[in-house]
């Protein structure tokens, strides 16, 4: 039987085809809009296999993604960078849904954490550095992968600055297990800013590892506990048991021997540290990041305050564009399929979207015993 949703919007949708796809959407009719967001809607369907359980909830479905083209129109004609945004698989999320998912990094016990520590802040003497740097293109940046509906961002932040620093001093890279923070990094995995999942009998608080954590504490536990490989502990995406029992520390190669932590918002620093030593683990407003597909960002709303930050990703190096200027290189954890292959670009210099506000580095050390 055809949905009811389906036949409710039949007779819109006929001859529409491509012809509706290159209208301009801020210029449409409410008819013409209605009739252009369902074309895009099936399409994003068709793309993504999207099923949903009754034809309430693909109606209900339909006017978020209505509402998410729209926030993609502004945030299009808005950009000041060089950057686009349109419909990807996250486009038929809320925002509340997205950030839940994707971005809920604890902000305020991340800056808490950081700010207690006595590391001393990265030399404020800049030494000659290259003009632009990729450790991706060196090969001692592993391929994005996707953290899936699990709220581990922090994870991979982590774990992605310990990989590429044995990398770089090892000329080898191995990727490392996210999963074994989310199962066995308590201090970090801890939801200090409770999200309720209203059932209809209850509410139930949610309080593991895919809920949240900040990294700074996870450094930290790799100080005592050796990151196993990605192989011997795989990505599940899921709160789990920790595999790694009591003296088992050894079997699994690295351990992290020292945290850098930057000045906030001394970007100079943070140049200097990827050029001179590596990859980054920062913070971020992803708040605009939800529908990015490319180019560099700069949009007009993003937030530059530390009360804001609310996601992890990993600084791998940096460039020059004759029109934006220069920009930051960033790795994502949302999968290769979103932005630039799953990474972004971010206009260096204001602190966008605070990427300046929590910048640490790590040195590392793989233990001779592990395996």
């Amino acid at each position: 039987m055809v949905p009811v949703f389906v036949l409710a919007f039949a007779f819109i949708a006929c001859g529409a085809g491509s012809e509706a796809r290159g209208l301009n959407r801020v210029s449409l009719s409410p008819e013409q809009k209605l009739e252009r967001n369902f074309v895009e809607f099936e399409s994003f369907r068709n793309k993504y296999g999207r099923q949903y359980l009754s034809p309430t909830q693909a109606l209900e479905r339909f006017h978020v993604f209505a509402k998410n083209l729209e926030k993609i129109d502004m945030l299009n004609e808005m950009e000041q960078g060089t950057a686009e945004y349109g419909v990807n698989e996250m486009a038929d999320w809320t925002q509340e849904e997205f950030l839940t998912r994707r971005a809920n990094l604890d902000s305020a016990k991340l800056l808490k954490s950081v700010e207690k520590e006595n590391f001393p802040t990265y030399s404020k003497e800049i030494k000659e550095i290259p003009s632009t740097k990729d450790w991706f293109e060196e090969g001692k940046v592993a391929p994005p992968k996707d953290q899936g509906q699990c709220g581990s961002c922090w994870a991979f932040s982590t774990v992605g600055a310990v990989e590429s620093n044995d990398a770089i001093k090892n000329n080898s890279l191995t990727r490392r297990s996210e999963q074994q923070l989310v199962d066995c990094d308590t201090k970090s995995n801890q939801l200090f800013t409770p999200v309720a999942l209203h059932t209809k009998f209850t509410v139930v608080f949610l309080t593991q590892g895919c809920n949240g954590g900040w990294m700074d504490n996870a450094f930290k536990y790799l100080m005592n506990n050796s990151l196993r490989t990605e192989a011997s502990y795989p990505y599940t995406g899921k709160d789990g048991s920790c595999k790694v029992q009591r003296g088992e520390d050894g079997d699994g190669g690295i351990k992290v021997t020292k945290i850098i932590n930057m000045k906030p918002r001394d970007e100079r620093a943070l140049k200097q540290h990827i050029a001179v030593n590596g990859p980054t683990s920062n913070a971020i407003d992803a708040t605009d990041m939800q529908f990015y597909n490319g180019g560099i960002m700069m949009p007009m709303f993003c937030s530059s305050l530390p009360r804001r930050l609310n996601h992890a990703v990993l600084g791998v190096g940096y460039g020059t564009d004759k029109r934006a200027g220069d920009y930051w290189i960033f790795k994502n954890s949302w999968g290769e399929n979103w932005g630039e292959n799953g990474f972004f670009r971010l206009k260096m210099g204001s602190n966008a979207c605070g990427i300046a506000n929590v910048m640490q580095g790590v040195e590392t050390e793989r233990d001779r015993r592990a395996v």
